[in-house]
């Protein structure tokens, strides 16, 4: 009896790393989940990359409710207002961001312990038109 599984090329663009840099990308999915202590709310945004060696791989990231300085750089790469003393636009809506397009330095990453298989992680965002070169690390300062 043959043993046959459905691999798409969805699901092998998914397993691709990418070259570490700066790519194109856009936001196609927004949501909330439960995060894996079952007490607390992670931000889960999907991205896929738009050119390059980054062109049609899907990178999902997570924002932690317990660690929200995280989110600032997204925020910032999709328009949002982040000021010092008042902190986020209290209008602005994350999930209203899908279908834009963003930077995104994407890097490869093996875990907290280093000996995870390796995965594309998101470490950097900023504004579509902003990245030339290389960008301030943490979405913050000019841009070229």
């Amino acid at each position: 009896m043959a043993i046959k599984m459905n691999i798409t090329p969805k699901d092998v663009k998914a397993q691709k790393i990418v070259r570490p840099g700066w790519y194109p990308a856009e936001i196609t999915d927004v949501r909330q989940e439960l995060a894996s202590d079952k007490e607390s709310q992670n931000t889960r945004v999907d991205v896929i990359g738009l050119e390059g060696d980054a062109k049609d791989v899907p990178i999902p990231t997570w924002f932690s409710e317990k660690f929200t300085a995280s989110a600032i750089p997204f925020v910032k790469a999709t328009g949002g207002r982040v000021d010092e003393e008042e902190g986020i636009d209290p209008d602005y809506d994350f999930e209203l961001q899908k279908g834009k397009r963003v930077m995104v330095h994407i890097v490869t990453s093996r875990g907290k312990t280093g000996n995870d298989k390796p995965r594309n992680q998101i470490d950097d965002w900023a504004p579509s038109s902003s990245v030339t070169e290389a960008a301030p690390v943490g979405g913050f300062g000019d841009f070229k």
